[in-house]
């Protein structure tokens, strides 16, 4: 059951984690290249949470492997895919043209994709505890790539404008393409995936809750996101006006 004792607690302290990181991070982080490397330590480290259930199975069980859900080996949900593109973005020419563009929809992307597996993790209803690891180190890795999504915008690698709508809209038909290839390619192996929720909703109860009206909401957060942060800035110009007429 999702928002019991410990889901709520993780949440809490999750967030407030978050925080004091990104804190100390805009406080003491200055130099392009030490944000570079603390971006790249959480895109990293969750990549390395993500696929940790190999060796956990592997060393858990008798047998000679190691177990892998279909999501380790491709990016079937969103959150996959945010996070390989974490992955690449700490690793990109932040000079290059195309960097803003990638960089923006990374940061959105990770930031829905953490924040959505945080607060209604599938994985969590099947089984409601954290001493399973394949629980908790999913998790720890939505948490880690929260903290990478929002440095993007914290570090200044990228900016909240109008712009950030354009450049999510191309990410989404990144998207698109990402999961028509995954439900058309492990088709052909008799693999019956719902890569990007294209062939069904998320939620079997809210059906209207499924991939064309999650993407236009997620746009509206973007869009009610920018027009929040154009009104700070007026108001504190206005203050700033008065304060020098005064």
């Amino acid at each position: 059951m999702i928002f019991d004792t410990t889901h709520t607690l993780y949440v809490i302290i999750s967030l407030l984690f978050t925080i004091l990181i990104l804190f100390v991070a805009k406080k003491y982080i200055k130099s392009k290249k030490n944000k570079l490397r603390f971006l790249r330590i959480f895109s990293v480290g969750t990549f390395l949470l993500h696929i940790s259930i190999i060796w956990t199975t592997y060393l858990k069980n008798d047998s000679n492997y190691g177990f892998a859900y279909d999501n380790i080996l491709f990016p079937i949900y969103f959150c996959n895919l945010a996070m390989y593109c974490l992955i690449i973005c700490s690793f990109m020419d932040t000079n290059k043209k195309y960097f803003r563009p990638f960089a923006t929809f990374t940061a959105w992307a990770g930031i829905f994709g953490s924040l959505i597996s945080l607060f209604y993790p599938e994985y969590y209803l099947n089984s409601p505890t954290l001493k399973d690891w394949s629980v908790l180190k999913s998790l720890l890795s939505h948490s880690t790539m929260l903290v990478g999504c929002l440095y993007l915008f914290v570090g200044n690698f990228i900016k909240l404008d109008i712009k950030n709508i354009i450049y999510y809209c191309y990410g989404l038909i990144g998207c698109l393409i990402v999961g028509l290839f995954n439900n058309i390619f492990l088709g052909l192996f008799g693999k019956e995936a719902n890569s990007m929720y294209l062939k069904e909703p998320p939620l079997s109860d809210a059906p209207y809750l499924n991939c064309i009206t999650i993407s236009l909401l997620m746009l509206f957060v973007i869009f009610v996101s920018i027009q929040v942060k154009r009104l700070i800035i007026i108001k504190f110009k206005k203050q700033e006006l008065s304060m020098n007429e005064a």
